[in-house]
């Protein structure tokens, strides 16, 4: 059984292109088991987004659609790791339920 993604999963969340790119930071946050930790969004061409861009998707090149990265603050994950702390867990339970019971 899979506690968390493997790298190789999506998720899959639905914007206006007008919708700002904190949105976007909030919606990944609000899915995460532990959203309190810093993590980083690559756009495609490797540039990372912030997330406090007051940006609208659009004006970022993310509409209408697009794929991004994914991946946890390299210090932060570090500090954890040296602290003997773990992060297996990406998404919330209820988020993983939903991947087992469609796929």
């Amino acid at each position: 059984m899979n506690e968390g993604l493997t790298g190789l999963e999506q998720h899959e969340g639905t914007f206006l292109a007008w919708e700002k790119v904190t949105a976007l930071y909030q919606f990944v946050r609000d899915s995460l088991e532990n959203g309190w930790q810093p993590f980083e969004l690559v756009v495609p061409g490797g540039q990372k987004l912030k997330d406090d861009e007051e940006f609208a998707l659009n004006e970022c090149n993310l509409a209408p659609a697009a794929l991004l990265i994914f991946s946890w603050d390299a210090a932060v994950l570090s500090d954890i790791a040296a602290a003997g702390g773990k992060t297996d867990v990406l998404l919330k339970a209820a988020l993983l339920e939903n991947i087992k019971s469609m796929s």
